[in-house]
């Protein structure tokens, strides 16, 4: 990766086109009130994928770690609710740009389950026989029935009250796949009321997670994840938003000042900061990434990274916890070394499972061929 891969490039004929830029912004916003789709892959998006799957294992791991207390929040808010809305919001914006102009039911369906549940059988099997070698029979006194919940893949999002065969994945799994069910209708809605239908979700987050017939963290509430997701399918119809130095220099500017300065009223902002952060967040890893894949190499590593996302998330905790027995440490130098070893071991795990699950999908796919 060359130096200027990742900055702004400066040159006497490029002066005062920040003036352009900040014009560019404005009529790009005017198309997306006018519903005008955009497609196509997101250039820049594997360095959010990127950073999200590894700021989940730092954050992970300082929450199970005394001497590195620091990785579990910022200043204001939760590094694990940023990260988890930064993940909701990739997902809205990539499916978005997916299927923007063609939708169809079938296809979509077959993709949808090729995306999510190959690599979580073969994850969830993996720590299944890991299990059963270490501990024994783990599921005694498990109703039989609730296999279903981890067919279905939702079996992190339920009511921690039902025991289940939960082995991989976090609780937002279970929430990404009810998103999933969700988008025809959001994409619909998206194509007709598009400002309408954010500002909605907005508005019903402020109480809706909060009533009392909901239970547990009001941010793992589904309507606060289906906003999140939206949100990502709005920004994602902007392509100045996530291709414009203006826009990465005051995202980041507004990041940053969330990220180290304290509010004092932060706490009446109920859900909207991290909210508000992780959008951030995904606006600026964007349209950073966005300049690092100006050089070919970095492209490459990036999109190899990329891949790992979705069998990080889904092995990075159960690896922090095998970590920690041996390596928790009795130091910060010691818990930091065990933090590189939970990265290290979660990458290596999440590329050995995209392997297999490639080379199953190629089987597959040469017999039905």
């Amino acid at each position: 990766m060359t130096a200027r891969s990742c900055e702004f490039e400066s040159h006497p004929a490029h002066e005062g086109t920040g003036s352009m830029e900040s014009v560019s912004f404005c009529l790009s916003f005017l198309n997306w009130t006018m519903k005008t789709l955009q497609t196509g892959y997101i250039s820049g998006v594997n360095m959010a994928r990127v950073f999200g799957a590894i700021g989940i294992v730092v954050f992970h791991y300082g929450c199970h770690n005394d001497f590195l207390p620091f990785l579990r929040s910022s200043a204001n808010e939760s590094w694990g609710r940023i990260l988890v809305a930064l993940f909701l919001i990739i997902s809205g914006a990539c499916m978005a740009r997916t299927y923007a102009t063609h939708f169809e039911w079938k296809d979509y369906c077959i993709r949808r389950w090729k995306a999510i549940f190959p690599v979580f059988y073969i994850t969830y099997l993996f720590f299944a026989i890991e299990h059963t070698i270490n501990y024994g029979r783990w599921w005694y006194g498990i109703p039989g029935y609730r296999i279903i919940y981890t067919v279905l893949g939702i079996d992190g999002f339920i009511p921690f009250d039902r025991p289940n065969f939960y082995l991989v994945g976090e609780w937002f799994i279970g929430a990404l796949i009810a998103c999933y069910i969700l988008f025809p209708a959001l994409l619909w809605l998206l194509k007709r009321i598009p400002l309408v239908t954010g500002a909605l979700l907005l508005v019903g987050t402020w109480f809706i997670p909060f009533l009392p017939c909901f239970t547990g963290d009001p941010f793992q509430n589904l309507w606060t994840c289906t906003t999140l997701f939206y949100l990502g399918m709005l920004i994602a119809q902007s392509p100045m938003i996530l291709s414009n130095k203006v826009s990465f220099g005051v995202s980041t500017a507004i990041l940053l000042f969330l990220l180290v300065f304290q509010l004092p009223f932060y706490g009446y902002l109920r859900l909207f900061g991290s909210i508000l952060t992780g959008a951030l967040l995904f606006v600026s890893l964007t349209n950073l990434g966005r300049m690092c894949e100006e050089g070919a190499q970095a492209k490459t590593v990036l999109s190899q990274l990329g891949k790992l996302s979705f069998p990080m998330f889904l092995v990075q905790h159960i690896l922090i916890l095998r970590v920690m027995i041996h390596w928790g440490g009795d130091s910060v130098l010691t818990a930091t070394g065990g933090l590189l070893m939970a990265i290290a071991a979660s990458m290596l795990l999440a590329w050995i499972i995209t392997l297999i699950h490639e080379r199953i999908m190629l089987f597959f796919s040469r017999r039905n061929g």
